[in-house]
């Protein structure tokens, strides 16, 4: 009968281990949407000359929402800035208030 050597498995473990080390962070999983911005995509429409583009960014990792706005040719002053919830089919209407209200904190106003 022969006698079997136990193994070694300490510099096996070390490699293992020293390669995890050099693993990639885990990723963010961002989640954007874009949306133009003009009377005639309101709900009811309405004449405004304003125009812009909001883009949303949510993250779904860390729970976090950014958003993004660029506006122009606005003739009267800024009252409110928030994002409806959407509802079941496009054009279907309007939907709830889904954010804080009336406005996002620091939302520039004139």
């Amino acid at each position: 009968m022969t006698s079997m050597k136990p193994l070694n498995l300490l510099p096996l473990a070390a490699a293992v281990l020293a390669a995890a080390s050099f693993a990639l962070p885990a990723v963010a999983h961002d989640i954007v949407y874009t949306a133009p911005l003009s009377g005639g995509a309101e709900f009811p429409p309405n004449a405004s000359a304003g125009t812009g583009l909001a883009t949303v960014t949510f993250n779904d990792d860390d729970f976090t929402m950014r958003v993004q706005v660029t506006f122009a040719g606005l003739t009267g002053i800024t009252t409110a800035s928030h994002i409806h919830c959407c509802t079941a089919a496009a054009g279907a209407g309007n939907a709830g208030v889904a954010t804080t209200t009336p406005t996002f904190p620091n939302f520039p106003s004139a």
